[in-house]
């Protein structure tokens, strides 16, 4: 009998060891979380990086639990940038919510929501679920094709 063991790919290998290592330890001292916790938050931002890429009018939307590990790569703006051209071919730029806005509905936050999942499932990377759910949605968005949002057509959700 043969067996057959499926490769795990994960975001991570997606950048240098060393600047992943510094990414994480800036997550745990941010956040003052355990190194494990960090290294899966690093590796899903990654991979929600990879799915703003792949879909740059989509205006994917990171977690509660994710968001930090974008932050921590926008600090490292050289390498940041590297990945950037590497993956989308151009800057994947980080739009905050709109600290005036109101809160949306949640028909719009599950439909935001479940393109966001949609696309990051179709990395063909490990996507850790429980770093995903809904409850910790966050507003800022990507945008990998560098347009301003227009707020009639692109999703904030509350924070």
């Amino acid at each position: 009998m043969t067996t057959v063991v499926a490769e795990t790919r994960t975001a991570r290998s997606t950048v240098a060891p060393d600047l992943f290592d510094q990414l994480v330890e800036r997550i745990t001292a941010d956040r003052r979380v355990g190194k494990d916790h960090a290294e899966q938050v690093m590796d899903q931002a990654l991979l929600f990086l990879h799915a703003c890429a792949a879909n740059p009018e989509a205006a994917l939307v990171p977690s509660r639990a994710i968001d930090p590990g974008w932050h921590a790569f926008l600090l490292h703006t050289r390498a940041y940038a590297q990945f950037c051209r590497t993956y989308a071919g151009g800057f994947i730029h980080h739009q905050p919510e709109d600290p005036h806005g109101g809160p949306i509905g949640l028909t719009e936050q599950a439909a935001t929501h479940l393109r966001t999942l949609d696309a990051i499932e179709r990395t063909g990377y490990v996507v850790v679920p429980e770093l995903w759910t809904l409850d910790s949605a966050k507003c800022s968005k990507c945008s990998a094709s560098g347009k301003d949002c227009d707020e009639n057509t692109e999703t904030q959700l509350p924070s």
